[in-house]
């Protein structure tokens, strides 16, 4: 079995403490594995060509010793990983 999909995400606006335009992003997703009557197995990995999408903005846990902007954004990072399946 093997998938390779893409998820594409139009630009955005996060509001916390300011209003924030976050730009559009693509992610590309693989997927490769062995399926078999009660065992699968899989390697996987996520955001293959480990782009910076940033995802929203991380203001709320400095809020209460920065009175401002503190201009910090959480980002989307590449993930790998292996999942095994067992079926009774």
């Amino acid at each position: 079995m093997a998938r390779v999909n893409n998820s594409l995400v139009g630009p955005s606006t996060d509001v916390q403490f300011n209003y924030a335009t976050l730009p559009s992003y693509d992610l590309l997703g693989l997927r490769f594995g062995l399926v078999g009557d009660h065992l699968s197995g899989f390697l996987f990995a996520d955001n293959v060509t480990d782009k910076r999408a940033e995802l929203g903005l991380n203001t709320t846990g400095f809020s209460w010793t920065t009175p401002s902007w503190s201009g910090l954004r959480r980002i989307s990072r590449e993930t790998i990983g292996v999942d095994v399946k067992y079926k009774f």
